[in-house]
């Protein structure tokens, strides 16, 4: 009977190492396709670290970019508060300006009325002086003129 057992343990231990063998070799195909896998992986790593290079270099760049237009950006901010600041500085100057052209309108009309209503004044003034002398002329004359007639008539008498 131990003999008959040998057998069945002889043929469970084959089974036994025919289940092996199979793992063995699939578990060397298995490594065969990691490495194949690895070997692919190997191949898409530098093409991969090109792109990642290349979209660091954009970022880089963009961040630079988006550095400078931020400077851009606060510059312009800047140059309107500027020019916000002149405008309010001009306006009031204009507006100073025009309060001065409208008082110096309204004095010069004050002023060229005044001087108007000065020269009608002074022109009536010349006007009766002038009336005034001459009839002071002409009674001079009248007298002038009498008086050499009537020095004449005795002349002549």
């Amino acid at each position: 009977m131990a003999l008959s057992i040998f057998p069945e343990r002889i043929n469970s231990i084959k089974a036994i190492l025919d289940d092996m063998k199979t793992q063995m070799v699939e578990e060397e195909n298995t490594i065969r396709t990691k490495d194949q896998t690895m070997a692919e992986l190997a191949l898409l790593i530098p093409p991969l670290k090109e792109n990642l290079q290349e979209a660091m270099d954009k970022a880089i760049s963009a961040i630079s970019q988006w550095e400078e237009i931020k400077m851009i950006a606060a510059l312009f901010c800047e140059g309107s508060e500027k020019a916000r600041k002149i405008k309010e500085v001009f306006s009031g100057g204009i507006e100073s300006l025009v309060r001065l052209a409208t008082e110096f309108s309204g004095n010069s009309e004050t002023t060229l009325s005044n001087i108007n209503s000065e020269a009608v004044k002074h022109s009536s003034a010349l006007a009766e002086l002038i009336k005034e002398a001459s009839v002071k002329v002409g009674d001079i004359l009248d007298d002038l003129q009498n008086g050499v007639k009537d020095e004449y008539e005795e002349n002549l008498n």
